[in-house]
């Protein structure tokens, strides 16, 4: 009896050791409302909201750059993934200037994004936690980055 319980203690510590960390991004959900598009004739948009959702129980840090989240956007085109430059002079996903935004536990973050071209669009945003030798400088360690697809339809307008 004692072995078996010996047993059970070890392949429970190694069971408990062996697991894999949860990376913060799988820890967040990501969607776009439909896209809606708007504006003038020459300068049509079409207009979509992310909603980033933090659904773990501990704090989630999202890079932040110019009071935006910053993303890295690719279109699918001519059947593979090309850089699409979203929006003109964005700052990079790791050297945005300013701290983090911390979602806590079932905290929400949106944000507009605005496209001009129907198609098949990936977005993906930084995720990690802040730098720990300068936690204020809006440096984000990158432990991961979250993708979303947005589809945007041909402007009816």
């Amino acid at each position: 009896m004692k072995r078996l319980a010996v047993l059970c203690a070890t392949l429970t510590l190694m069971t408990s050791c062996s697991s894999t960390p949860t990376s913060p991004a799988s820890q967040l959900a990501a969607s776009f409302s439909e896209p809606v598009w708007s504006g003038v004739q020459a300068d049509r948009r079409a207009v979509a909201v992310l909603t980033i959702e933090n659904l773990s129980r501990s704090d989630v840090f999202v890079g932040q750059c110019l009071d935006r989240i910053p993303l890295t956007v690719d279109r699918f085109s001519g059947g593979k993934w090309v850089n699409y430059p979203y929006p003109p002079g964005a700052c990079l996903p790791y050297g945005a200037p300013e701290p983090p935004i911390d979602l806590a536990p079932g905290d929400r973050q949106t944000q507009r994004v605005a496209i001009a071209d129907a198609g098949v669009y990936r977005m993906s945003f930084p995720v990690g936690h802040p730098c720990a030798n300068d936690p204020g400088s809006g440096c984000v360690h990158p432990d991961g980055s979250r993708t979303v697809t947005l589809t945007v339809p041909s402007d009816p307008g």
